[in-house]
C-alpha cells in the first residue's frame, strides 16, 4: 500500500475547523456491477472547497464520509477532486481492476483538463 497523498500540495495553508457541508458536487468515477465510487465535494462559508466520498464495494461494504475539512480544505474544486483521487490512489489495491482502472483514467481526465482551460 503506497503512503501519502500525491496531491497534497494542492492544500490551502490555512487552518479551518469546519463541520461537514451539503454536498453541491458529486463525481461518480466509477460505477459498475461491482463497484461505485463517487467524490461529493462542497463549499465552506469561506468559498473554500472540502470533499467527502462514498464507496460501495464490492463485497457488500460501504465507506463514506461527509465534505469536511478533515481531509483538507482547496482553492478549487479541480483541486479537491484531485485530492481525492490521490486518497483513492493509496487504497487502489483493494479495488477491483475495472475500478482501477476508472480511478486512474478519471485522474488523467482532470489533468489533462488544466492543458486546455
Amino acid at each position: 500500500m503506497k503512503t501519502g497523498n500525491r496531491y497534497d500540495s494542492l492544500k490551502c495553508d490555512i487552518l479551518m475547523d469546519c463541520a461537514a457541508v451539503p454536498a453541491t458536487d458529486t463525481w461518480t468515477l466509477t460505477d459498475n456491477a461491482g463497484e461505485t465510487v463517487t467524490v461529493c465535494c462542497g463549499m465552506t462559508s469561506s468559498g473554500h472547497y472540502v470533499y467527502g466520498y462514498i464507496v460501495y464495494w464490492a463485497n457488500g461494504r460501504t465507506s463514506s464520509a461527509q465534505p469536511s475539512s478533515d481531509r483538507g480544505v482547496f482553492r478549487t474544486l479541480r483541486d479537491a477532486r484531485l485530492h481525492a483521487i490521490g486518497f483513492f490512489n493509496i487504497y487502489l489495491e483493494y479495488f477491483l481492476p475495472s475500478t482501477q482502472a476508472d480511478i486512474k483514467a478519471a485522474e488523467a481526465t482532470l489533468l489533462q483538463s488544466k492543458l486546455f482551460n
